[in-house]
């Protein structure tokens, strides 16, 4: 997964920002596929642990593996209070550090996007998950189209800043998953357009959510160009509160052979 190290580097801004959108995301995914307890499951790709977590409270695996191939983020999502329960490596998707046929189910959580060789993850998905069990997605949309941070990405052209753009710009459309699927072996293939709210205390609290690792490299007049900007770029406030309207694409498939 290369180009990306600087955009994982830190952490703690990565789960201040993305996590808490992705968060919004996973509880309306879970929803969506409606599955049962006691199932044994894998994050890959887990990141700082977001999506780990809403797995843990909303359908009591028996069993919770996840990897992901940043060491640092495998380790913050490592010192979350619940992370004691749950087998966190660090591995990639080619070469998933985990047995076969492990688990019932695995989730990418936004993350097929970021994998340049995605035959290549789904065919490992694949071996470590049981035949007849499931593998399931969901990513962003391509950029405005409800992506979360769309109202950023304006804000920075219209304050002309320099912006270093988040990783992973294909499959980003349910057609796109679906082929990715299909040519994987994958059957019973169903997919959601997942309508999804972000709503936050005050314009600060949206601002500290969206703004990432971007400012680090803008100059403290630059910094307050580009929240003049998305004061603009926003919808307007109910009282204080701004609240987003945005979408996820999902999938899911059977694993050949069950």
């Amino acid at each position: 997964m290369t180009g990306q190290k600087d955009f994982f580097a830190d952490s703690a801004a990565y789960d201040r920002g993305m996590g808490r959108f992705s968060r919004v995301a996973g509880e309306s995914f879970l929803d969506w596929l409606d599955l049962p307890p006691g199932l044994k499951c894998l994050d890959a790709g887990c990141g700082t642990g977001a999506f780990t977590e809403i797995l843990l409270d909303r359908i009591a695996p028996a069993a919770l593996g996840a990897f992901d191939p940043h060491e640092g983020q495998a380790a913050f999502a490592r010192s979350k209070p619940w992370a004691g329960g749950v087998e966190i490596r660090v591995g990639d998707a080619a070469a998933i550090p985990f047995d076969d046929a492990a688990f019932d189910i695995a989730f990418l959580a936004l993350v097929i996007q970021f994998i340049p060789y995605p035959l290549k993850a789904l065919a490992e998905l694949a071996r470590v998950v049981r035949p007849g069990g499931e593998v399931a997605a969901y990513v962003w949309p391509g950029r405005g189209d409800g992506h979360p941070v769309a109202p950023f990405q304006e804000a920075v052209k219209l304050a002309d800043v320099a912006y270093d753009r988040r990783p992973g710009t294909t499959i980003r459309s349910i057609a796109g998953m679906v082929d990715v699927f299909r040519d994987a072996g994958f059957s019973a293939i169903e997919t959601a357009d997942l309508a999804l709210t972000f709503e936050f205390r005050d314009f600060e609290d949206c601002w500290s959510a969206m703004k990432g690792q971007t400012v680090l490299a803008l100059t403290a007049a630059e910094i307050e160009r580009l929240k003049a900007a998305l004061r603009q770029t926003l919808p307007k406030p109910h009282d204080s509160r701004i609240v987003l309207a945005g979408r996820a694409y999902a999938i899911r498939g059977r694993v050949p052979g069950g």
